[in-house]
């Protein structure tokens, strides 16, 4: 028979009961609670299983892929994290299991947030984002990846500076048939209509100009 340790129990209550309360889809809350419980299908985790033989992150190749790493800790983590509205900067400092941090996140949020050293939370408009770039071949194995801090107004703008950087690499290295995977359905939707989107007009010119020079291209 098994016992759970009562702290740990606790804890894990605590942390379910608080994550319940938000509103967000169920589906979220599945996902937040699996992540909690660390059994999120990452790098670690399959390998404890023996269905993989190499833990390690296959994106940045620096650290074991836990939870906590996939997450908040990778550079491309902290990269995506940090161009989000809300600019939250997770570190190792401050991430001691992603249960808690959630929970703290989710507190902040309530108490209306508040500023410290290693967690920014700031309004929608600050003027600065980042973007991340992966490019993977056709068995889904990563080439190489590209992050960069920018000046930037909204999440499309980010999104746009992003794919057009993705198609200035894949310009320069001369690759052949490219798909590029995008989630803002409405920025996709205006790059391959040629429809008008202002805030970032130009961006798109550019893309679509880029585009024109790969041979064989898709966008999802």
């Amino acid at each position: 028979m098994k016992y759970e340790n009562q702290s740990t129990s606790e804890d894990k209550r605590e942390i379910w009961k608080e994550v319940w309360r938000i509103e967000v889809p169920q589906k979220i809350r599945k996902f937040l609670w699996k992540a909690c419980h660390d059994i999120l299908l990452v790098g670690s985790n399959l390998h404890k299983r023996k269905m993989s033989s190499d833990p390690i992150c296959q994106i940045c190749l620096k650290s074991l892929k836990t939870v906590e790493h996939a997450l908040l800790l990778c550079d491309w983590a902290r990269a995506t994290w940090f161009g989000a509205e809300c600019q939250w900067t997770p570190t190792v400092e401050t991430v001691s299991s992603i249960g808690n941090w959630i929970v703290e996140c989710i507190r902040k949020v309530r108490a209306g947030g508040g500023e410290d050293q290693e967690k920014r939370i700031s309004k929608k408009d600050t003027g600065t984002g980042a973007i991340a770039v992966v490019i993977r071949d056709s068995k889904g194995r990563i080439i190489l990846g590209f992050s960069e801090k920018i000046q930037a107004k909204s999440s499309i703008v980010v999104e746009a500076q992003a794919i057009r950087q993705a198609l200035i690499i894949v310009n320069n290295l001369q690759m052949g048939k490219t798909l590029i995977e995008s989630d803002n359905l409405k920025l996709v939707q205006a790059i391959k209509s040629k429809t008008t989107l202002a805030e970032a007009m130009t961006i798109i010119q550019n893309i679509q100009i880029l585009m024109k020079n790969v041979p064989e291209k898709g966008m999802t």
